[in-house]
């Protein structure tokens, strides 16, 4: 857990600092995903909450640091699985809007945030004020590090959220990193 903080600090200071750079290579993105699935299985298991995964059969390659999507999608299902109360459920979804880029969207039924927070919480070490929240782990830098990351790949994030009835993250990749398998 301390090196996963250190390293998350260390990401975000050669982002601002410019020093960041992009490993960018062609990938398929349910790779990516199956694999983050591992880490967080165990999680979603012991909390008996579920976790969907829904995909379209021809899903296209994507041009991009493979480092940096596992950390963004691994940032997004910690949170939605620290957030979602147990026998509740997350579900991950990918797919592409009208203008072909591709979304990667995480949803729950958890706690959700308030309107007035959201701008804040993508916000380095800062946390929603609620009770869950604050009986929760955590440091602040899951959303602004994942923020930084995507719009490194000249994308952006779109977080909606009803406290009492959970959050929906998305990340849009620009049509210009998707590549169509042949």
């Amino acid at each position: 857990h301390l090196l996963t903080l250190i390293n998350d600090i260390l990401d975000l200071s050669k982002i601002d600092a410019g020093k960041y750079s992009l490993n960018e290579e062609v990938i398929d993105v349910l790779e990516i995903v199956h694999s983050t699935e591992n880490l967080i299985r165990h999680q979603v298991a012991q909390n008996e909450q579920t976790l969907e995964i829904i995909y379209p059969v021809n899903l296209p390659d994507l041009r991009v640091d493979s480092r940096s999507l596992k950390q963004m999608i691994l940032n997004l299902l910690s949170n939605a699985v620290k957030f979602t109360p147990d026998k509740g459920h997350i579900k991950l979804t990918i797919s592409q809007n009208d203008n072909k880029d591709m979304q990667i969207c995480v949803s729950d039924n958890g706690i959700g945030i308030a309107p007035h927070e959201i701008p804040l919480i993508m916000q380095p070490f800062t946390q929603s004020e609620s009770n869950m929240t604050r009986q929760q782990q955590g440091t602040g830098l899951g959303l602004s590090l994942v923020k930084k990351m995507i719009e490194l790949h000249s994308g952006c994030i779109a977080l909606e959220s009803q406290i009492g009835a959970g959050t929906t993250v998305t990340l849009t990749f620009p049509n210009e990193r998707v590549i169509e398998v042949k």
